[in-house]
């Protein structure tokens, strides 16, 4: 369907530029498609919005690093475009509840 297709095209696309942004506006022209447009394809076929579904692409990067173990959490936000090693941390903090050490702590 066209929905199944337009969310394959985001799926690509955000797997090449999630370090780079995370803008929901980027996407759609990225992709010359509205905003609404992505957002009700992307609902359609994961039951997220595009906002929901790059930040969970993040998140699991994040993860993915920390589970490593390798790198220190300045050199992880660095790879994820990130300013600061701050502001990964509050953004992993909202999102799953507890900071990277705290998630690092548990594995």
């Amino acid at each position: 369907s066209r929905d199944y297709e337009h969310f394959t095209n985001l799926r690509e696309l955000v797997e090449k530029h999630y370090f780079e942004t995370r803008n929901v506006e980027d996407y759609a022209d990225m992709m010359q498609l509205s905003k609404k447009t992505i957002n009700q394809a992307t609902r359609k076929v994961v039951g997220m919005s595009v906002k929901e579904y790059i930040t969970n692409r993040v998140i699991l990067e994040i993860k993915r690093y920390l589970s490593q173990g390798d790198l220190m959490n300045y050199e992880i936000a660095e790879i994820l475009g990130f300013y600061e090693a701050a502001n990964m941390t509050k953004f992993f903090k909202h999102y799953e509840g507890i900071s990277p050490k705290e998630f690092k702590n548990l594995l």
